[in-house]
């Protein structure tokens, strides 16, 4: 909706709740390169939603709802779970389907639209749970992929059935113990990020709410990041996981979370049982000091300095664009990279131009 059509009435503009009039007077509709960071100087959401205190799913919601490149045209579609409690605080036109039916739902009302409105662009997007897009829904949402059916499906990877109170899902990782699963999962999570490249869509990422800046930088090159793999603190989880992309095509592997002045650290002692080599372990510059750099097989292998996870220009934003360039970046790179190497925005010409609205280097205000 555009701000001229989100109105309070003047009756009752007094009892509406403040943060209800903040969304209706700063919500970010009609402002050019609007994105995630806008969360944090606007209103998408209120704040008094119904989710659970601590639910990132609010988080997820805030980021995809500044993200919408056209609001004041856009449907969502949701279904029967968590989300469906959070549409009515949303100033968003939204749908509300039975459990399972969002993407059938989707495609009548995508069709519709474009009938109706020949001249406009209207979106429409899906928003549901794992229940509903890969269990109770899976039919429903491959064929609207088959279909080539013009519109945006999201997943909430919830890992559970959580409004059920802990119900086992075919997202859940195998072993994964809950309250209506007590002997813990017995097969492998369903690889849904594979089925829908499978299945004709023509974009496909997994990502995750604690760092959309690595996604809107990694996708600012051209290149998408395969789904994200949480490992357990052991070498064998880490070495799994890392065979599993270089089988998926990973071309760059990215690691995060390692504990750097630690040699004996799961991913460094799984890339050294499966044959990499560290190129360079730390580097002159901050910040991003403890950013390393190794290859394995012939791909290069970076890893992210903890600071790297966020909006600032570190390191990081040095060594990326070389790499995905094809440059092998060795020891020899990573010490010229000393040469003025407090990189304050004195420095900025140094960094990718990721936003027009920030810092080069940076995907803030």
């Amino acid at each position: 909706m555009s701000k001229e059509r989100i109105k309070i009435s003047d009756a009752l503009y007094d009892i509406m709740p403040s943060d209800y009039q903040d969304l209706v007077k700063s919500a970010t509709y009609g402002k050019e390169d609007r994105g995630w960071k806008d969360i944090g100087t606007s209103k998408e959401l209120i704040e008094q939603h119904s989710l659970c205190a601590g639910c990132p799913e609010s988080m997820a919601f805030r980021y995809i709802l500044a993200s919408l490149p056209n609001p004041e045209d856009t449907v969502m579609v949701g279904s029967t779970g968590c989300t469906s409690l959070v549409f009515p605080m949303v100033a968003v036109h939204n749908i509300h389907s039975l459990f399972g039916n969002q993407n059938a739902v989707a495609s009548g009302l995508k069709r519709a639209l474009s009938v109706r409105f020949p001249g406009r662009v209207k979106d429409v997007v899906v928003l549901a749970g794992d229940g509903a897009t890969v269990d109770i829904g899976l039919d429903m949402t491959l064929q609207a992929w088959f279909r080539q059916e013009k519109f945006t499906t999201i997943c909430f990877d919830n890992e559970l059935y959580a409004n059920t109170g802990g119900q086992e899902s075919g997202l859940m990782q195998r072993g994964f113990v809950a309250k209506m699963a007590p002997v813990g999962k017995l097969f492998d999570k369903v690889r849904l990020p594979e089925i829908a490249r499978e299945s004709g869509c023509h974009y496909v990422v997994n990502c995750t709410v604690s760092k959309p800046s690595l996604v809107e930088k990694v996708d600012w090159f051209g290149s998408r990041l395969l789904p994200v793999r949480y490992v357990a603190p052991e070498a064998a989880s880490a070495a799994a996981a890392i065979e599993e992309l270089l089988a998926e095509g990973a071309e760059v592997l990215i690691g995060a979370g390692a504990a750097s002045l630690d040699p004996l650290d799961p991913i460094f002692v799984a890339l050294r049982e499966l044959g990499g080599r560290m190129e360079r372990h730390g580097a002159p510059a901050h910040p991003g000091s403890l950013l390393w750099v190794a290859e394995l097989r012939g791909r290069p292998v970076l890893g992210m300095p903890a600071c790297g996870m966020f909006s600032q220009a570190t390191t990081f934003d040095l060594v990326l664009p070389r790499i995905l360039t094809g440059e092998h970046v060795d020891n020899r790179a990573m010490a010229a990279i000393g040469h003025g190497g407090l990189l304050s925005r004195d420095s900025a010409w140094r960094f990718p131009p990721y936003r027009k609205s920030a810092a080069r280097g940076e995907v803030g205000e």
